[in-house]
């Protein structure tokens, strides 16, 4: 769902979080066609919240 927010919501930050890695290049593919301002990270949320 983080596409069609960040669509719809121009005024927050969305980033989409994929741990496999084919689903995450396609994701990012998908962004940079549509030319959204939106990272995808190849890696698990448990291995981002230290990040937050």
């Amino acid at each position: 769902p983080g596409i069609p927010l960040a669509i719809l919501r121009d005024d927050i930050e969305v980033s989409l979080c994929e741990s496999v890695g084919k689903k995450a290049k396609a994701l990012a593919n998908i962004i940079g066609e549509m030319r959204l301002p939106i990272p995808v990270n190849h890696a698990r949320v448990e291995d981002l919240l230290d990040d937050l």
